[in-house]
């Protein structure tokens, strides 16, 4: 089907798998009318396809849904009564005939194809028109079996992946405002209050909040079945893939986690099953390869299981003041909690909604598995997870522990401190004491100090706080305070309790949108350590967005030269070390100096650090920069210059004073008679006329009129209209 609405290209998987198109992983999201999610893409192939009538033939880059429309047209169409010219040939010949859609081409392709011939076959009749494909037939048709059934085909892709960039890349200078909840926000709140409880060990049972019955989810079990067998031939193909993913899924069903299940495992009679994909993660210590459960893709009703559920509010404070509290700490642990989100248990009546498909091996009977736990990829998991892991926090006897458990977690990751290494070694104990009677367990535990390092390791194997701890205490010993790590995405290096940036970037002669993008976004900078430089990408991101050009279309010459410049000097960021606390020993004076500057192509703001202690030793000193006398003459004849500009602009023209009448005893009217003084013009030749209408001023008093003369109609103020009596 072509659909000129379309924004690209789509293929059914049934298609792809009986033509064995190899795929690509992506992440896409398809939208249609009203903003409607229609469906979840994270996978793309090539095909080719080829006229029937022709010599024409085009290669297609197409995302793959799991079905595109099961019948096209709704009902059979009398094609008897259309007078379709006998010598042309048909794109579709059985366009009349229901059929599966197994392709849909977009409009990129449509308008290419699309020919300059049309024959209308007359009123309330389709209209032909050529294409290299053959002709087309598109418009309506009067048919009696026709029902009230409105299709529209319009869709737009929404690629997850570079819009995610994007919007992590410029909302990075933004912090989140503080913001009372919602209704819906509420409603989540009070529902985890009323439905959460805990096992005999202290393990949280959550239910999720949904806003419509489960009951309105269609069947799931084919769907997840074709995108199960299209995983299963990477498997095949990949040895290193497979051997991590049932690593992955072994450790889930050891765990208890997940747990064989008969299909009819619900009392209800309601079930849904999720799709799953791998995503690596090559920098991972632990775990390289995260199977992922895809909650999005909506069931054969067109409702998905996110559909249904409800977010829930952010509960957790967000990443740039957590970081700004971590550079005031003189002695800091930073860690992470352990399968946070499989550590709470999902409802039993709720787990026939988290079912999945798979097999160990390709002879293995395909079996049906239920996930016990909070599962990654749903909508509310992240609001559970974290709203368990606040519960623990507010139930924690002392308030520091309870403050740091509430306000230094950024979802799973732990990053607090304190003054003094005594304070931080209790404030460490308390913590992985306090989550363990949930059943969490802090790990991959970092501090710039190794006696804190040590006595948390002791406190670990004393207490055998974890299932594991042989595994865990090993972690600690190898991840010694020589060892850079990665604390929310900053580098740290530990022993010299720096900041640094690793930035590793691909050379690559066609330089894209996708290219200068994906290579901007390994500069993750949070704390605007590296602003000016982060500022020039962002101003030549704005002009990359002022071209024409697509995401995988080589940019023009002169920005390719700019991009170029700029990528030759980017990898010297790793060169620079930035001390990650701010502040002095015994500090008793704390300045906070803050420079701003402006032009026209973007504004910022510098802000430094200066104490002082008893003796009056500065430890932070702002840098000065040190220039000649005829530079510094210069640069204040600059200022003085600026200073004076804005001053006659911004002052100076205020100080005159503007008349201006604020009432009226004989205010005009529509209809009145007026004459019309103009300047330069004896008063016999002045013009007659009538109001027409009166613009009123904001404080409800009207100056300004429009008058009907014999030249037509203008507008005048009322300081140059004279009224005419009306009366003797």
């Amino acid at each position: 089907m072509l659909d000129n609405c379309s924004s690209t290209n789509f293929i059914s998987e049934r298609l792809r798998s009986k033509l064995q198109l190899p795929v690509s992983y992506t992440g896409s999201t398809v939208t249609g009318i009203n903003n409607t999610l229609l469906s979840k893409s994270n996978q793309s192939c090539n095909v080719t396809i080829k006229s029937m009538t022709g010599d024409f033939e085009l290669e297609l880059s197409c995302r793959v849904l799991p079905h595109i429309k099961d019948l096209l047209p709704m009902s059979y169409i009398d094609i008897k009564n259309l007078q379709i010219p006998s010598h042309i040939q048909l794109c579709d010949p059985t366009f009349n005939i229901p059929s599966v859609i197994d392709m849909l081409v977009g409009a990129e392709v449509f308008w290419e194809v699309l020919g300059t011939n049309k024959i209308d076959l007359g009123k309330r009749q389709p209209k032909l028109y050529d294409s290299k494909l053959g002709w087309l037939i598109s418009g309506s048709v009067l048919n009696n079996n026709q029902n009230n059934h409105i299709l529209c085909h319009a869709s737009e892709l929404l690629d997850t992946d570079i819009d995610k960039q994007l919007t992590r890349f410029w909302e990075l200078d933004s912090v989140s405002p503080v913001h009372n909840f919602t209704p819906e926000e509420r409603i989540c709140e009070e529902h985890f209050n009323k439905t959460t409880t805990r096992t005999d060990d202290g393990r949280f049972v959550v239910t999720m909040p949904l806003k419509e019955s489960p009951e309105i989810l269609g069947d799931s079990y084919e769907m997840a079945k074709c995108r199960f067998l299209s995983l299963e031939k990477r498997l095949k193909h990949d040895h290193e893939f497979r051997q991590n993913y049932n690593a992955f899924m072994n450790e889930y069903l050891e765990l208890g986690h997940m747990s064989c299940t008969a299909r009819e495992s619900s009392d209800s009679g309601v079930e849904c099953f999720l799709a799953h994909f791998g995503v690596v993660r090559e920098n991972s210590l632990t775990t390289k390869l995260r199977v992922v459960f895809d909650a999005s893709a909506p069931t054969k009703s067109g409702v998905s299981l996110n559909g249904i559920q409800r977010v829930g509010p952010t509960i957790q404070d967000d990443l740039i003041s957590i970081l700004l509290r971590y550079r005031q700490h003189k002695y800091v642990i930073s860690g992470d909690i352990e399968k946070m989100y499989r550590q709470m248990l999902i409802a039993p009546e709720q787990r026939c909604l988290q079912q999945i498909l798979w097999r160990f091996n390709p002879t293995d009977r395909l079996e049906c598995y239920s996930l016990n736990t909070v599962t990654y990829g749903t909508a509310s998991a992240a609001f559970l997870a974290c709203r368990c892991l606040k519960q623990l926090g507010l139930e924690a006897s002392d308030s520091v522990i309870q403050q740091s458990i509430v306000h230094d977690f950024y979802v799973d990751d732990y990053l607090s401190g304190s003054t003094n290494i005594d304070d931080a070694i209790q404030l460490g104990k308390g913590v992985i004491d306090t989550l363990k009677s949930g059943q969490l367990n802090l790990r991959k535990l970092r501090s710039n100090n190794v006696e804190i390092l040590q006595a948390l390791q002791g406190h670990i194997q004393t207490n055998n706080c974890s299932q594991n701890s042989a595994k865990d205490n090993l972690n600690i010993q190898n991840l010694s305070i020589s060892v850079p790590s990665k604390t929310l995405g900053l580098n740290w290096q530990c022993d010299t309790d720096t900041l640094f940036f690793t930035i590793n970037l691909k050379t690559c002669n066609n330089v894209t949108k996708r290219h200068v993008l994906s290579s901007i976004a390994q500069v993750f900078d949070p704390i605007g350590l590296v602003g000016p430089c982060v500022l020039e990408a962002k101003i030549l991101l704005q002009k990359l967005w002022q071209e024409p050009c697509s995401w995988d279309q080589e940019i023009p010459p002169t920005l390719k030269a700019q991009w170029g410049k700029f990528e030759t000097t980017l990898p010297f960021l790793n060169e620079i070390r930035v001390p990650r606390w701010v502040l002095g020993d015994s500090s008793e004076e704390i300045e906070l100096n803050i420079f701003t500057d402006a032009s026209e192509a973007a504004y910022g703001a510098c802000a430094y650090m200066r104490t002082k202690d008893s003796t009056g030793t500065v430890t932070n000193p702002v840098p000065e920069e040190k220039i000649n006398t005829l530079q510094r003459y210069r640069r204040v004849e600059q200022l003085r210059l600026h200073f004076w500009n804005r001053f006659k602009v911004e002052y100076v023209s205020q100080l005159q004073q503007k008349t201006k009448w604020f009432s009226s005893h004989d205010q005009l009217v529509e209809g009145a008679l007026v004459i019309i003084k103009e300047k330069g013009v004896p008063p016999l030749m002045w013009l007659l006329g009538r109001i027409v209408k009166l613009y009123m001023g904001k404080d409800g008093i009207a100056r300004v009129a429009d008058i009907k003369t014999k030249r037509g109609i203008i507008k005048r103020a009322f300081n140059n209209i004279c009224p005419l009596p009306t009366s003797m």
